[in-house]
């Protein structure tokens, strides 16, 4: 199974300890917030993983190559040259995402950002015909349907998720109308 870390951001609001070291591997209980997705996602099942990275990028590859991938397959998608924001940056990783023997097909895969930390079960509601959207994973892809997901989340929020992996993708949120 597939997915992707975002891993790019400044991390301004971890100000100063990401004046020296990237966002993703910044220390909480004791390891860095790239292992805690990494060591999720990996017990879920997810062997191929793309991680964007922009800020101090080096220092993430150099984290994930001196701990041998982890022992799944990782890519990295290079922002150094342009900070792409969400939609922008699943865009960029894309052709990392393809299956490599049809590369202008698409597959479902994970988004996870790496400064959010849960219990939530990346395997959830994960199906071919329906998808989850939660404060902490997104769902992207396949070029079939659903074209339109919504899901609902704490606190009377629904946020709807609307794919066209052709055409990027858009997110609204709305107050729930439960």
């Amino acid at each position: 199974m597939k997915a992707l870390i975002f891993a790019a951001g400044l991390g301004t609001r971890l100000k100063p300890l990401t004046d020296t070291m990237p966002k993703a591997l910044v220390p909480v209980g004791g390891k860095p917030l790239l292992r805690h997705v990494l060591d999720k996602l990996i017990a879920a099942g997810y062997d191929d993983i793309v991680i964007n990275v922009h800020h101090f990028a080096d220092q993430i590859r150099e984290y994930v190559a001196a701990n041998d991938s982890f022992g799944v397959k990782i890519a990295f998608s290079d922002e150094t040259d342009l900070l792409r924001e969400t939609g922008g940056g699943i865009r960029h990783a894309e052709p990392l995402l393809a299956p490599a023997d049809a590369p202008d097909t698409h597959e479902p895969f994970l988004v996870h950002n790496v400064d959010i930390l849960s219990n939530l079960d990346p395997n959830a509601k994960r199906s071919a015909t329906s998808c989850s959207t939660t404060t902490t994973a997104s769902w992207a892809g396949p070029t079939s349907p659903p074209a339109r997901c919504a899901a609902p989340t704490p606190e009377s929020i629904r946020i709807s998720v609307n794919a066209w992996p052709s055409r990027g993708y858009t997110t609204s949120t709305r107050p729930s109308s439960r």
